[in-house]
């Protein structure tokens, strides 16, 4: 598979926030704010996935696909908009484009659907990526934009994680269902407060199936990285 990605977007903090995000895969990731350097790079490299904004100002939807179609035949490409509607959505599908991704998109998600469309798994994204654990966006829409807030609780949260992983690793053991699902309840909601996004995926996964020892042993491995960051 091409080990390339091409983010085409114009928005300067989208931009520099989506590519943040795909930096976690182990892929190359090209950056371009207009139709016309988007074509440069498309002349030049195989693209596995191409990430479009369809509303720049040298071209629309029909143009960016048409454009970028033509010179990576194969490749996916893939529509980001904020344009949330049905018919948004159907006229973009309609146009050609594979997917529709809608604006803003949390990193997580962003992360999640692009393992997804390469059939990669997030197991390929670099595992020392501190963006596969601390989703700083979701993090400051959850304190009002207040650093120190989030410091503060970011702070707390690490140090009461240690007894609350003990807690469900014992209810675990014990086959306690009740107070692991209890535990996973408190734990899930300091994840929400701090960005801690995805060790709160797998607290909800194990959540889910409490008797499955994969589950576990994925949220141990996950506890173990947020507690390992700075």
């Amino acid at each position: 598979m091409d080990r390339r990605i091409l983010l085409l977007e114009d928005n300067t903090i989208s931009r520099e926030f989506l590519h943040e995000a795909l930096l976690c895969f182990s892929m190359h990731v090209d950056v371009a704010d207009t139709l016309a350097k988007a074509c440069s790079m498309a002349r030049k490299n195989r693209y596995a996935l191409l990430l479009c904004d369809v509303h720049l100002s040298d071209g629309g939807p029909r143009t960016v696909f048409s454009a970028l179609q033509s010179l990576q035949e194969n490749s996916l490409i893939v529509a980001i908009t904020a344009d949330a509607s049905p018919e948004g959505k159907e006229f973009l599908l309609d146009i050609g484009y594979r997917e529709v991704w809608w604006k803003p998109i949390p990193m997580i998600e962003l992360q999640n659907q692009v393992a997804r469309i390469l059939d990669i798994g997030i197991a390929t994204a670099s595992n020392d990526s501190p963006f596969l654990q601390w989703d700083e966006a979701a993090a400051m829409r959850a304190v009002g934009n207040n650093q120190a807030t989030l410091d503060a609780l970011r702070v707390l949260f690490l140090a009461e994680l240690p007894r609350q992983v003990k807690t469900i690793e014992q209810a675990f053991k014990t086959a306690n269902h009740a107070e692991l699902k209890a535990e996973c309840h408190k734990l899930l909601a300091g994840c929400g407060f701090v960005g801690a996004s995805r060790l709160g995926n797998s607290v909800r996964e194990l959540c889910g199936k409490p008797d499955k020892t994969e589950k576990m042993d994925a949220f141990a491995q996950e506890a173990r990285k947020c507690l390992e960051l700075p």
